[in-house]
């Protein structure tokens, strides 16, 4: 596909140097409306680039406004620099490749730039992630009948319509305005990510993956977040249940629970519901609920309420960061329910006796960004 230079045409009004032609070839990329991309409806495997679109790409100091002119459809596994077909729960990468009458857009697996292109002769302009497995029918479901490798509609992404962070596996949540991670979390530090098919970083506490998300620009997820993000996802069901051995290994992606129904969101997130608790900010103060054996005071700066002789412990969190008097410790709230809960979990599930230092291999991390 063809992206035309506006400076190719001598006979086209957009060829004169004059103000009204400056104010679309000075900016880095301009378009009417909130997105350069947007999902064909109907169609799983084809994208469209909007009209009026100017993108400008800087060659040997040389700026190349190229320019879309018209709304059209892209078929992107025809526009593959590698292969013919789309490989299931990966993230694919759209490119302008400088071209002599223009610019050439091409579809990647690579995430610097397309096979045969190179960093300075081509620019990243937008991407998407491919749905894992395939979803089957749940009716009413936004990915009912979708298969493995169909475009997944939400983690669409481009230069204006995008987190913070890398888009590398995230989906948009409209309702919050946010993107939240299509799968848990794998990989702790920089190598944090939401992979399909990752092993699920697991026995580490609340503290810790706050750390990882913030290393990838990225925040822990949260209660009320959890609810919406969660909607139309396997509910008061679970991955094995109520009766099934825990997973070993936990990877990442494209579950089904135990009656065969996909585990995924209105909004393409997977497994947030029955397959682990994930730490979410919305917490409160856990109290000890052992009984008192005396008589406390019921006032005063000594009252300790009726939560307990164990109120009054002193501990201190993992990496010498800090301790917390008077009371157990701050409870991370856990969403969703883990693998055996059964009618327990949900997208309202909750549970909220564990202290944020707890370690458990039922407990993960999933993380949110804001738009940019």
């Amino acid at each position: 596909m063809l992206l035309e230079s506006i400076w190719k045409d001598e006979a086209s009004a957009d060829y004169a140097l004059n103000a009204a032609n400056l104010s679309f070839i000075m900016p880095d990329f301009l378009a009417n409306g909130n997105r350069l991309l947007s999902i064909v409806p109907a169609n799983r495997r084809q994208i469209a680039l909007e009209a009026d679109i100017f993108v400008k790409l800087i060659v040997n100091g040389l700026h190349i406004p190229v320019k879309n002119k018209t709304y059209v459809t892209i078929a992107p596994e025809t526009i593959l620099d590698v292969g013919s077909s789309f490989t299931p729960g990966k993230d694919y990468s759209l490119y302008l490749v400088q071209a002599d009458a223009g610019a050439d857009l091409v579809c990647s697996l690579n995430s610097t730039y397309p096979a045969g292109a190179t960093a300075d002769n081509s620019r990243k302009i937008g991407g998407f992630h491919t749905v894992c497995a395939n979803v089957g029918t749940i009716v009413g479901h936004p990915y009912s009948e979708y298969m493995a490798g169909d475009i997944h509609i939400h983690s669409l992404w481009d230069l204006k319509h995008r987190p913070i962070c890398s888009p590398d596996g995230m989906a948009y949540v409209e309702p919050l305005g946010e993107w939240w991670d299509i799968y848990g979390q794998s990989g702790t530090g920089t190598s944090t990510a939401s992979v399909f098919g990752g092993t699920a970083t697991v026995s580490r506490n609340y503290m810790d993956h706050v750390d990882d998300f913030a290393a990838v620009g990225k925040n822990l997820i949260w209660d009320e977040g959890f609810q919406i993000a969660a909607e139309g996802s396997n509910q008061k069901t679970s991955f094995s249940g109520g009766a099934g051995a825990e997973p070993n290994p936990k990877t990442q992606g494209g579950h089904s629970d135990s009656t065969g129904r996909r585990m995924i969101s209105n909004f393409g997130l997977e497994d947030m519901c029955g397959w682990l608790w994930w730490w979410a900010r919305g917490g409160g103060w856990r109290f000890s609920q052992t009984t008192h054996t005396d008589s406390p005071a019921t006032s005063g700066p000594n009252y300790e309420g009726s939560y307990g002789a164990d109120i009054q412990r002193h501990d201190d969190w993992p990496g010498n960061k800090g301790s917390v008097w008077h009371t157990d410790g701050r409870a991370g709230l856990l969403v969703g329910a883990l693998w055996v809960n059964g009618s327990a979990s949900g997208s309202r599930a909750r549970y909220a006796n564990y202290p944020r230092s707890a370690l458990s291999t039922s407990n993960g991390g999933r993380a949110c960004a804001r738009s940019r």
